[in-house]
């Protein structure tokens, strides 16, 4: 659906049946709430602005993503599992943005920027705090996480050597058969609950 598709739908529907968010709650809430995937973003006069789309994200503190959020190498898929990083990731830079913070994203302002740091990438780093990784559900975007870490692990111990990465026509070969990692993901499971 894109986005004209969405809006058209929400203009179909009566001023009474249009879902708005009240004070005190967030999109993400309502969306849980109704059990929506999708959701269409109009301003005060009812011009579309965007489109909340929310699969799965996933927020990683693994020191070795974080040192490569500062080293000033970029990021580059050294392996098979890791062709979802493609050409690079971007940094999403805090303190660029807004000046000296805590590091954190605590509001909408900030939310965006890291979304818009983010783009069309399917991760991304954010200096001196971690990095985000996406996907289609959660075993995918955990496993893009789990997969990221030993990327920066391994790249980290041969910085300052030159490093044969992945082609990009390699990168998206590989990741085109990485797709939510059920296998390592059943693993995953078994592990947090203490079963293996």
């Amino acid at each position: 659906m894109n986005l004209q598709t969405a809006l058209l739908d929400v203009r179909r529907m009566g001023e009474a049946d249009r879902l708005t968010v009240a004070s005190g709650k967030t999109v993400i809430e309502l969306m849980d709430e109704g059990g929506y995937r999708r959701l269409p973003v109009v301003d005060s006069s009812g011009s579309p602005v965007g489109i909340v789309d929310v699969k799965s994200v996933v927020h990683t503190h693994a020191p070795t993503v974080v040192l490569m959020g500062v080293c000033g190498e970029p990021v580059v898929p050294i392996y098979h599992m890791t062709g979802f990083i493609g050409a690079g990731l971007p940094i999403f830079d805090i303190r660029k943005a807004f000046g000296m913070t805590s590091m954190l994203i605590t509001d909408a302002a900030r939310g965006k920027a890291l979304a818009e740091t983010l783009g069309n990438h399917s991760a991304a780093l954010m200096r001196g705090h971690g990095g985000i990784t996406v996907g289609t559900n959660l075993s995918h975007s955990v496993g893009r996480s789990v997969y990221l870490k030993i990327d920066a692990e391994m790249q980290l111990q041969v910085l300052g050597r030159k490093i044969e990465s992945l082609a990009p026509e390699e990168a998206r070969l590989a990741e085109a058969g990485n797709q939510d990692f059920p296998k390592d993901w059943d693993l995953w499971k078994r592990k947090v609950m203490g079963k293996s």
